[in-house]
């Protein structure tokens, strides 16, 4: 409750009177548009008329940034900030709801709150692999795509993936926010 206001707070300081499209990027990003072509398609907008404000999300304000994958070039588009993410994906859009202590609000956070902290546990596993140097990495960062399988096309993620060019390692990592994963099971 006392950071309810806040975030709204400094964002109008930094926006001004554009705060709308910018909050609606950041609302489509939050709630998983991670292309510009998704964002475009939650805000029912052209995806050149959202080049300049992407833009200064990035490069200017600072609170947006690009995920390359680790191979190829597949690019995702995310929130930096995980406050900033967190106000974005629960709160803006429904903060009567919240401020009224709606049960249907309460439990749908309670809902989405696992897939949510899973997310973020991947950014913290990924620091603890840079703080233990656990293994010495030219790259770290997560890949995806798709492949053909026997089932036709099929989608993987890989949450992380430290390379070492050089000594010719890799390290494969999977992030599991649940209780009793079973390791194996993953790992084929």
């Amino acid at each position: 409750a006392v950071l309810e206001e806040e975030i709204s707070q400094i964002l109008s300081l930094e926006f001004g009177k554009r705060r709308g499209i910018y909050y609606d990027i950041l609302l489509a990003i939050a709630k998983g548009n991670t292309r510009i072509s998704e964002i475009s398609s939650f805000l029912r907008k052209k995806e050149t008329a959202l080049t300049r404000q992407l833009n200064e999300l990035v490069h200017y304000f600072e609170l947006v940034g690009v995920e390359k994958s680790v191979f190829g070039k597949k690019k995702l588009i995310y929130i930096k900030h995980p406050l900033i993410n967190f106000w974005f994906r629960f709160f803006y859009g429904e903060l009567s709801s919240y401020k009224r202590r709606e049960n249907w609000h309460r439990e749908k956070v309670l809902k989405e709150i696992n897939s949510y902290i899973g997310r973020r546990f991947e950014e913290v596993c990924k620091e603890i692999i840079k703080s233990k140097n656990i293994i010495e990495f030219d790259l770290i960062g997560r890949q995806w795509g798709k492949f053909k399988g026997e089932k036709g096309k099929n989608t993987y993620e890989i949450d992380i993936i430290a390379l070492n060019e050089k000594k010719k390692e890799i390290l494969f990592g999977e992030c599991k926010w649940e209780e009793n994963v079973n390791p194996y099971t993953i790992f084929n």
